[in-house]
């Protein structure tokens, strides 16, 4: 039996299970046959090479921590054949990861009737974030291609520290004081709310997901050089006009919208040590004037945001407070001193990035179709997650309720998607 220390964000992503599932998706549509027993197989080459996904989470009265378990190698990969993909694909995205299982990750192909496969694996997000589970995607795909034509392969797999410290380690001292000071960005005056319905009765988790097309994202490309703003500015205006326009705008209440900033960028070599979480968040509160126009929007929330990027600790608020609930408190204090001095954001936006075609694809087959997105919140808790595979971005709604607040996060999905769209189409 082997200890494994719980690092931050561990500890931090254990709290925060009141507001979501603590699981990340994968999905992916292949033309091509897929080889079981190799794929199977990849898997237990690379997972068993990563201790913390064959690790049980143990809560701790004083402090948390990993034990880590014998990996079992047939018990890897799920097989399923089907003329019923959709219902099969939902029931197992939508799958819960308990956080003291032997294996924090499940996996899952699906053979349909047409010969098509479906490629599909959720891991715990304790373990990783978006940037290390698409590493993670891509060491098995990599792996695989490797076994198809031969008998072994050795792993070379990033194993080194998971532990925040290395962002720490490698600032400047100078950023380092200004880091050590203790800030809560959480905290939101005067902030608007979603009036949901009533949430008693069946709920379900679900993952909904909408596409723009290859042509209207080059068009959003085009549009971020000519207003001198990123892809994130635009998605963000989207996001607040979508969610105005469900709201009553009787005061002056602002919105917050958090987005995913990604720590690896204080990193030499921009990627982590091991496996790990390395993502905080750049709050963004802002208020829609009704009947203000796309451009207008945008243009403020790019200046709000590149103040923000100026910052010179820049992600990093709020780490030492955390540190230090972790350091005074017995976990189970610490959970509560969180849970009281820390306000979880009601919405955000998680730009998980790109999944190359070539990168993703098993050898002989044609990936033609992938995404990655978040964990399913619970409401009033909700994300927008984005990924861009072959030059087409989708973009995933996940929450768990019943079914009239499915349709209600539907429609602003829908709202958001179709301003982007016509902000794409403006001459």
């Amino acid at each position: 039996m082997k200890f494994i220390k719980a690092e931050l964000f561990d500890k931090t992503q254990y709290v925060f299970t009141k507001y979501y599932d603590r699981v990340i998706h994968y999905y992916s549509k292949i033309n091509g046959k897929v080889s079981y027993d190799k794929l199977n197989e990849a898997i237990y080459l690379v997972t068993k090479e990563i201790e913390i996904l064959h690790s049980s989470f143990i809560p701790g009265l004083i402090t948390p921590f990993w034990i880590r378990r014998k990996i079992k190698y047939k018990k890897l990969l799920d097989y399923i054949e089907t003329n019923d993909s959709n219902s099969i694909i939902n029931k197992f995205l939508t799958r819960k990861i308990n956080c003291l299982s032997r294996h924090q990750f499940k996996c899952l192909l699906v053979k349909e009737s047409n010969n098509s496969y479906y490629f599909l694996m959720i891991v715990n997000h304790i373990c990783v974030d978006g940037q290390d589970f698409k590493y993670l995607i891509k060491k098995i795909i990599e792996t695989y291609n490797y076994l198809v034509d031969n008998e072994s392969k050795e792993i070379n797999i990033k194993k080194g520290s998971r532990s925040i410290k290395q962002v720490f380690d490698n600032l400047p001292s100078s950023l380092k004081d200004s880091c050590s000071k203790y800030h809560n960005v959480s905290i939101v005056k005067k902030e608007r709310k979603l009036n949901y319905f009533s949430n008693f009765g069946k709920k379900t988790s679900l993952i909904l997901r909408k596409s723009i097309s290859s042509d209207d994202f080059s068009l959003l490309k085009e549009k971020a050089k000519k207003y001198n703003v990123t892809i994130n500015d635009i998605y963000l205006s989207a996001y607040f006009i979508s969610l105005y326009s469900f709201t009553k705008n009787s005061d002056d209440k602002q919105i917050n919208i958090t987005s995913m900033v990604d720590l690896r960028r204080y990193l030499s070599n921009k990627d982590s040590l091991g496996l790990t979480n390395l993502i905080t968040y750049m709050p963004t509160q802002f208020y829609v004037n009704r009947n203000e126009s796309f451009i207008s929007v945008l243009e403020k929330i790019s200046e709000i945001t590149k103040e923000k990027k100026g910052s010179t600790f820049f992600g990093l608020e709020s780490l030492s407070l955390l540190s230090l609930a972790y350091k005074v408190f017995p976990f189970p204090l610490s959970k509560v001193a969180i849970k009281i001095g820390y306000s979880n954001p009601r919405f955000s936006l998680s730009n998980i990035g790109l999944l190359n075609q070539k990168e993703f694809s098993f050898i002989h087959t044609k990936t033609v179709d992938a995404y990655i997105t978040g964990a399913i919140k619970k409401l009033p808790y909700q994300q927008i997650s984005t990924t861009t595979f072959n030059n087409t971005a989708s973009f995933c709604m996940a929450n768990k309720c019943n079914k009239k607040n499915h349709e209600f996060i539907k429609n602003i999905l829908d709202k958001f998607i179709n301003e982007l769209i016509i902000f794409a189409r403006e001459r």
